[in-house]
């Protein structure tokens, strides 16, 4: 063998560095999908809960007009709306097996709050993944009489 012939040899292979370092790219490149479609998924799921969220709310706001926002329309809105309640109006559904029928969200009612609308109240209706949670999936300000 000559020279020659060694030398092309060598150029066609990669060296161990080449090698390390297109592993290193890979790997780098394989967490940054991980922790996107992680993420993505997150996100997914967040709006998944949200818009369940609101067609609950819907419901539930849509019953509770039809009885004239009055305490008595509450428990009913509730139920028609499949959602538990704490809050100014008290817990609903007012039994602890009410509380486990697996409906997964919590709606709370603040107390009224003056309109800028004369003879009207403000009420904050939020919704909540658990009974306890801090964090809102969504909420609406209902105004109503007073």
């Amino acid at each position: 063998m000559t020279h020659a012939s060694t030398s092309s040899l060598a150029n066609e292979g990669m060296t161990l560095i080449e090698v390390v370092a297109g592993l290193a790219l890979m790997g780098t490149l394989l967490t940054l999908t991980l922790v996107g479609g992680t993420k993505c998924l997150r996100q997914i799921d967040a709006a998944r809960h949200k818009r369940v969220a609101v067609s609950h709310l819907d419901g539930f706001v849509a019953a509770w007009s039809e009885s004239g926002f009055d305490a008595d329309g509450v428990a009913e809105a509730t139920k028609r709306s499949g959602l538990l309640l704490r809050g100014h109006f008290g817990v609903w559904p007012p039994s602890e097996v009410g509380l486990q029928t697996g409906r997964p969200y919590w709606i709370h009612i603040s107390a009224p709050k003056p309109s800028p609308f004369p003879g009207g109240s403000v009420y904050r209706v939020t919704v909540y993944r658990t009974a306890h949670e801090k964090k809102r999936v969504t909420w609406v300000d209902v105004l109503a009489d007073s």
